[in-house]
């Protein structure tokens, strides 16, 4: 089923009471966490532009399992930005949505996508400690632990002599196996990129991909925004 693009088809849609009540989650979300400061536009000076984006999110099985409603704007999402910062995450520099936190062995990532927060790390009382950090500076729901997202299931298994072992079995499987780079006398080098232009609805940012091969071997990729 394709997600409204505008308010009118929204009213219209078979689950419009359901982005009704994500609207009004959403509105409520907002005055909560103060992202914005009401005032009188000064003179001269023409208001950002902002639009509704209407997302269904799906589970494993296709199904929709929560309704998202955005009101988007061009406007960067600088309260966040500062508070977790200020918390001590820094910011990828490749990535700007994907934040990072240290305290010696210890690390915990924080990836945003659009309203949502995905959290991982290696050690769970730093986990607990940033979650409740979290909720208490923002107006936010905790989901608990993702099973899906972006079309990716999550997969886990804590039995860390489990995955020791599969590692083992693995390089016993593929011990005699070996790259092939081709038979050519000469080291052929070759690149290709693309570029989706500007395709995210929500944050106008095109995704570009490479990969360069040698004598037909991939020896270098990369996926960004």
């Amino acid at each position: 089923m394709e997600d409204p693009k505008t308010y009118t088809k929204t009213m219209l849609d078979i689950d419009s009471k359901k982005w009704q009540e994500t609207m009004k989650s959403e509105m409520d979300s907002m005055y909560a966490n103060q992202v914005w400061t009401l005032v009188d536009p000064p003179e001269g000076i023409v208001p950002i532009g902002n639009k509704w984006v209407f997302k269904r999110k799906k589970g494993s099985d296709v199904k929709a399992e929560t309704y998202k409603a955005r009101l988007a704007s061009r406007s960067c999402n600088i309260c966040f930005d500062e508070a977790i910062k200020g918390y001590g995450f820094s910011q990828n520099e490749d990535e700007p949505c994907v934040y990072r936190k240290n305290s010696g062995s210890v690390v915990v990532f924080l990836v945003l996508y659009v309203d949502d927060i995905l959290m991982f790390g290696n050690n769970i009382g730093m986990l607990t400690s940033v979650k409740l950090w979290l909720s208490k500076t923002f107006s936010m729901k905790d989901l608990g632990n993702a099973s899906y997202i972006l079309g990716i299931n999550i997969y886990r298994d804590i039995s860390i002599p489990s995955v020791v072992k599969t590692v083992l079995k693995y390089l016993k499987r593929d011990k005699d196996m070996f790259l092939v780079y081709g038979g050519n006398p000469e080291l052929l080098v070759e690149g290709n990129t693309n570029s989706d232009f500007e395709y995210d609805v929500d944050d106008r940012k095109s995704t570009i991909g490479y990969v360069f091969t040698l004598n037909g071997g991939a020896i270098s990729w990369r996926c960004c925004k």
